[in-house]
C-alpha cells in the first residue's frame, strides 16, 4: 500500500470520526433555556399580565418585573389574591 493511500484513508477516518463524535455531542448535550422577563401589567387576581399568571408562567431562572405604567408609585396598587 503506498504512503499517500494509506493517509487519505486514515484522514478520511479521522473526519468521519470527527463528524460522528460532533453530531453525538449536539444531540446529548443540554438544551439551555433562555430565562425569560414576566412582566405585571395589572393588579387582577388571575388573567393576562396578573402576578398570578406571571408566577405560573415563570419557570428556574425567569424574572418576575411590575410594568411601571400600571405601577406608577411602588408604594401603591395592591394585588388581591383570592386563593
Amino acid at each position: 500500500m503506498r504512503p499517500s493511500i494509506f493517509f487519505n484513508r486514515i484522514t478520511r477516518t479521522c473526519r468521519i470520526l470527527f463528524i460522528t463524535l460532533s453530531i453525538l455531542f449536539f444531540l446529548f448535550s443540554p438544551v439551555r433555556a433562555l430565562a425569560a422577563t414576566l412582566t405585571v401589567l395589572n393588579t387582577s387576581d388571575a388573567g393576562t399580565g396578573s402576578l398570578r399568571q406571571a408566577i405560573l408562567d415563570a419557570v428556574t431562572g425567569d424574572t418576575i418585573v411590575f410594568d411601571a405604567t400600571a405601577f406608577p408609585d411602588p408604594t401603591t396598587g395592591t394585588i388581591t389574591l383570592t386563593s
